[in-house]
């Protein structure tokens, strides 16, 4: 959905920053039941103030510690997008997603496009080339519809080229080992994340990894065998999570704790949406699990940020977004579908923003290893 909105928006002359901003409202309005219903009647009946009504409470309830929906932006946001033309846009877009055939070309799409970017970068690495003088191009569902196919190109910028592509002629036979291989749509963020999964979900053994020397190499070691990991060390976000502690005035918070309840928190909610939180929804959620739990570990934590708070300058963050901060440190994933360092490139097919949207890497490795 938030492709489709910000790219209509374009079309009808639109801001597109606060498109982004107002699609990011509109699919947080369905993870909870009231919210969606406010939706469904401002549909029916279209109001401008309803609709600033339902994205402020979008903003307080889901996506409170989003940098980018202040207050104020929001109901800018809303302002923008309460014309009666931008409603005529949804109900579009509403009607394209139940459309099944357009969710087959969606899909296509993300294959694709994800395709497209990874072969430039390979055609770019083997070929030793300049990536400002490269291109990929490929007719995409999204963009041509019944036009659209599946060659995909990747060519030099220029009449005569610099070598790029002879380069490449001669290393395909290591390049085209790499495209059937793991490597070509994994992702080493994706990786870590992995790790920390596999690491909340072995509960038993975290006493014992607890009790290790953090200076004792080879004790690291058997931790880091003990996950599955290849190397020597587990990840620094690990580390800091089994050995690192917070001093927040007088209050002593163990980091292991804190992630330990967050990662609890996001899990129940995932489970009840069916589906990963974002970033900023796993944030927010958890400053919103403080509020209402302040015996929590991150209930104590936020009570302590509140009292250190007449310490600190004017200027400061406020006691909730000190603890989003701490949060978004030992607990947000580092690639939840997509992140620059496998997908999130610069595109030559759109804008960068439209990319976002229009890539997955969970989509491209099922269909790699299909």
């Amino acid at each position: 959905m938030c492709h489709l909105v910000e790219r209509g928006a374009q079309a009808i002359g639109l801001n597109s920053y606060e498109a982004q901003r107002g699609a990011e409202i509109f699919a947080a309005t369905q993870t909870r039941p009231e919210l969606s219903a406010d939706l469904k009647r401002i549909l029916r009946f279209w109001d401008g103030t309803e609709l600033a009504n339902l994205f402020e409470n979008a903003r307080e309830s889901v996506l409170s510690q989003h940098p980018l929906l202040s207050r104020g932006r929001v109901a800018k946001v809303a302002s923008s997008l309460g014309d009666i033309k931008f409603k005529e846009l949804f109900d579009k877009i509403l009607d394209q997603l139940r459309d099944e055939s357009f969710l087959e070309s969606y899909v296509r799409s993300l294959v694709l496009h994800g395709l497209s970017l990874k072969l430039k970068d390979s055609f770019i690495r083997h070929g030793y080339g300049n990536d400002q003088r490269v291109l990929s191009h490929a007719k995409l569902p999204l963009q041509f519809e019944t036009d659209a196919n599946d060659v995909i190109s990747v060519v030099e910028v220029g009449s005569l080229g610099d070598g790029t592509a002879r380069t490449f002629i001669n290393n395909i036979e290591i390049a085209a080992e790499e495209w059937v291989g793991e490597e070509f749509s994994g992702c080493p963020n994706a990786d870590e994340d992995a790790i920390l999964h596999r690491f909340f979900d072995d509960a038993s053994n975290h006493e014992r990894w607890r009790d290790t020397d953090p200076s004792d190499e080879q004790a690291l070691k058997q931790v880091a065998d003990d996950l599955g990991i290849q190397s020597r060390r587990p990840p620094a976000a690990l580390l800091r999570i089994l050995f690192d502690s917070e001093e927040i005035g007088s209050e002593r918070i163990e980091l292991y704790d804190l992630a330990c309840e967050v990662n609890k928190i996001v899990s129940e909610l995932e489970k009840q949406r069916e589906r990963s939180l974002t970033v900023f929804e796993l944030v927010s959620s958890a400053v919103e699990y403080a509020r209402n739990k302040p015996d929590s570990f991150v209930g104590r934590a936020l009570i302590a940020y509140s009292e250190a708070e007449q310490d600190l300058v004017e200027e400061s963050l406020s006691p909730e977004s000190r603890l989003a901060d701490q949060i978004m440190r030992i607990s947000g994933r580092l690639c939840l579908d997509g992140c620059p360092a496998c997908l999130h490139q610069k595109g030559d097919l759109m804008s960068d923003s439209l990319v976002s949207t229009s890539i997955s890497r969970k989509v491209l490795e099922r269909f790699l290893a299909f």
